[in-house]
């Protein structure tokens, strides 16, 4: 009966999990977590991005990202442990990526006291993401 109302409790409060994975990174789906609109976005970037920097060889962590002095350094390297030309770290990226602009938005909103405007843009723009 406690180990039922623990595993309810755990779906409730936790995003959609896979409690029968057998690797620490099947567990989650970050592609569930962020949502149809919210992957897609990010899915847009890294590819841009990722084309961009091929095409004009440059550092695509920092095309990614931004700066490096405004980027946690855990992110940085994260990112850069991802090899983007081997098969299936698109997905790694992507859920980096989707990671980085989660932690970028708590900081923004942790330092307001609170988020002005009447469209899911306008908000976006004044944490600007």
């Amino acid at each position: 009966a406690n180990e039922v109302a623990l595993m309810q409790a755990r779906r409730a409060l936790l995003p959609p999990f896979d409690d029968k994975a057998d690797a620490p990174h099947k567990i989650y789906d970050a592609q569930q977590i962020a949502g149809p609109v919210v992957w897609k976005r990010c899915s847009q970037i890294v590819d841009k991005v990722f084309d961009k920097s091929q095409a004009s060889n440059t550092d695509f962590v920092e095309d990614l990202l931004g700066k490096k002095d405004h980027v946690p350094q855990s992110m940085i390297t994260l990112i850069s442990s991802i090899n983007p030309n081997k098969r299936g770290n698109s997905y790694r990226l992507k859920a980096a990526f989707f990671l980085f602009l989660v932690m970028r938005f708590h900081s923004r909103i942790s330092k307001k006291d609170f988020i002005t405007g009447n469209t899911v843009d306008d908000c976006v723009n004044f944490t600007k993401l």
